[in-house]
């Protein structure tokens, strides 16, 4: 052993001594001390060096490092499944793992702190769990992905020295709907199929002299809009009819048209906008004015909110004590009310019931009292007295019990009848069937019904052609639904289908109120919006960051080129233009209006079914609301001097109908009652 010096020698029969033992083990203890003892560094003083540590106690250990002199390595073995297996191997210029893919450095709970190395590391799979941060260049060969979900994002400060292409054609985007990029720099050529905005998608930039394609998803070129212009810059014509007067033409470069107003109307020019008004003379429907010398017909117009002082005087008679001779007054409620209570005085009131006779009571000191009778109960209440059945009556809807009655089916209506109420001798079954029942005692079953019609008749449809398409009824299992539209109401009684327009339709000749109508005069189709091209004839944003449509350019320059559109626009109807190389701008009279043109002139006036302020004319189908009316007279229509029962209520008692009405003491009794 190393270290250890042998201090005896034995042979059979020698004597060996106390001392002999220990100066043998002192030089066990010295060869074994922990820091002078022998060191097996391969020196022939201190032993070879340990070529394998183990399992401690272990003769053939299972986990060991071993020093392989021969192949030049030392190799860690550990304990796998009750074997021992070499994991990792030390030796030149390396550490390798003796199985690929097999050993893990670290694991995710207990990770190495940091890694240098300074040449090349070759992983087959790089999982960054946290952050990583490369100082130098990066190349990446093979598919790369960024994020694993759209909450990563990639920011990438450096510039981008290279072509960015997709992987195939027409079918990566770049954004997407509710995910824009803000601005698009670039300073060669786009090369773009097409060009979707919100609502319109550009498709083309065209080059016509002419813009004949008119189109509002396409661009067009500077030389084409200058082409264009200069082929509509000639000189025009406004041409012009009015309701008479045959068609006109101004020479736009040379004369002046004029808006004149005829009986009732007048014009004036402000701006761009010439106005046409009634005037002064001419009656409105809301306006306050006086007319003059007019006779309404009130059978066809309406007269409302007349009060006792827009009556002519000398027409109310205050007293009836001396009346006029003739129907030409009216008395008031103060003169009759006077008039009556001096010519009656309190009566009776005269009744008779079912039975007891004639009976009367006095109305100033008798009281007149209800009683219910057998199933009769009576409430008063204020002025009223209800009369209502009792519990002991039954009601067409409510739920009782009769007992012990006969119904007169000839007289009643008996509802909710079933089969099994029926004598069984009533009915006639589907097996017994009608052909053996042929009598009038018995009730056939639908069942028994269907058959015998199903046996005598085969099944038919109903052809029925509309204004828009045709449609058959199946007469066995179908019904046919005749359903009003808008403005059409149906009704069928007996075998008879009515169709009348109901009361939301205005009838050719009948007398309706239109409330809230609005008469639209065009729909534009294909107008364009968007938010970075605009459709805007007028142009009236003026951006510089935004495209126009060949379109809109194409009015844009139509409304500014001289002499090319007349550009106007009415009380309704919204702006409208008269393209003057082709169209001719017709200005129609409207409801009571009547233009004329002669010459440079154009003449609108009203016509003779508007009334004026002083002309005399008959209105028909009015409603005058709050009206003063001063002078005149009623004619015979409206006023009676007599009345008979059943007479319309549709005249005005004159003072002398009232004096003769108030002898009568019908009258009387009638105003005691209320």
């Amino acid at each position: 052993m190393a270290g250890y010096n042998r201090q005896s020698t034995y042979t059979d029969g020698d004597v060996i001594n106390a001392s002999d033992s220990n100066d043998e083990f002192d030089q066990l203890l010295a060869a074994f001390n922990n820091s002078s003892g022998h060191k097996h560094d391969g020196t022939a003083a201190e032993g070879p060096v340990i070529g394998l540590i183990g399992d401690p106690g272990v003769t053939t250990p299972i986990n060991k490092v071993v020093v392989d002199d021969t192949n030049n390595r030392v190799g860690v073995f550990v304990d796998v499944s009750g074997s021992t297996t070499e994991q990792v191997r030390f030796q030149d210029g390396v550490i390798v793992p003796v199985t690929d893919n097999d050993i893990d450095l670290g694991t995710s709970s207990l990770e190495f702190k940091d890694l240098f190395l300074d040449g090349t590391a070759t992983i087959d799979t790089l999982q960054v769990d946290e952050s990583a941060t490369i100082t130098a260049n990066l190349t990446v060969n093979g598919n790369t992905t960024l994020g694993n979900a759209a909450s990563d994002t990639v920011t990438i400060t450096a510039d981008v020295a290279s072509n960015v292409i997709p992987s195939a054609d027409n079918t990566h985007d770049l954004g997407a709907s509710g995910a824009e990029w803000k601005d698009l720099y670039i300073d060669g050529v786009a090369y773009v199929d097409s060009i979707a905005m919100p609502t319109t998608t550009v498709t083309d930039i065209l080059d016509e002299d002419d813009m004949s394609s008119d189109s509002a998803a396409a661009l067009v070129t500077q030389q084409s809009i200058k082409a264009y212009v200069d082929a509509q810059v000639t000189a025009q014509d406004l041409d012009f009819q009015a309701d008479s007067g045959g068609a006109l033409s101004i020479d736009l470069d040379s004369e002046s048209l004029t808006f004149t107003g005829g009986t009732g109307v007048d014009t004036s020019g402000s701006g761009n906008t010439v106005t046409f008004a009634i005037d002064s003379t001419v009656a409105t429907l809301a306006g306050s004015q006086t007319l003059t010398n007019k006779t309404i017909d009130v059978d066809n117009n309406t007269v409302s909110n007349i009060e006792v002082d827009n009556l002519k005087s000398g027409v109310l008679d205050t007293d009836l004590s001396s009346v006029s001779g003739s129907d030409d007054t009216l008395a008031s409620a103060k003169a009759i009310k006077t008039y009556v209570d001096a010519q009656v005085t309190a009566s009776d009131l005269d009744f008779q019931a079912d039975s007891g006779g004639a009976l009367s009571i006095d109305l100033d000191s008798e009281t007149m009292t209800f009683t219910g009778g057998t199933g009769i109960d009576t409430t008063g209440s204020s002025n009223d007295v209800s009369f209502a059945i009792d519990s002991t009556v039954a009601t067409l809807s409510g739920s009782q019990t009769l007992t012990n009655k006969t119904i007169d089916v000839d007289n009643n209506t008996v509802s909710n009848i079933e089969v099994d109420n029926f004598k069984g001798s009533a009915i006639v079954t589907e097996s017994e069937g009608i052909g053996s029942s042929d009598n009038d005692t018995s009730l056939p079953t639908s069942a028994a019904v269907k058959d015998y019609v199903d046996t005598q008749i085969t099944a038919e449809d109903l052809d029925i052609t509309t204004d828009s398409g045709t449609i058959a009824i199946d007469l066995d299992s179908e019904t046919l639904t005749v359903a009003g539209g808008t403005g059409i109401d149906s009704s069928a009684t007996s075998n008879t289908v009515t169709l009348a327009i109901d009361s939301t339709v205005a009838t050719l000749a009948g007398s309706q109120t239109l409330t809230n109508k609005t008469l639209t005069s065009a729909v534009l189709n294909g107008t364009i919006s968007g938010t970075s091209i605009k459709d805007e004839d007028d142009m009236s944003s003026d951006s510089a960051s935004h495209l126009a449509t060949q379109q809109s350019i194409k009015a844009y320059i139509d409304s500014q080129v001289t002499a090319q559109d007349l550009d106007f626009q009415g009380d309704s109807g919204g702006a409208l233009s008269i393209d003057l190389d082709s169209e001719t701008l017709d200005i129609a009279g409207g409801t009571g209006i009547d233009t004329s043109g002669s010459s440079n002139t154009l003449t609108v006036a009203i016509d003779n079914t508007v009334t004026t302020l002083t002309g005399t004319q008959t209105l028909t189908n009015k409603t005058l609301t709050s009206p003063t009316i001063n002078g005149g007279s009623l004619s015979s229509a409206v006023t009676a001097t007599t009345q008979a029962a059943g007479t319309s209520n549709t005249t005005i008692a004159t003072t002398a109908f009232a004096q003769t009405a108030a002898s009568n003491e019908a009258v009387a009794l009638a105003i005691a009652l209320g």
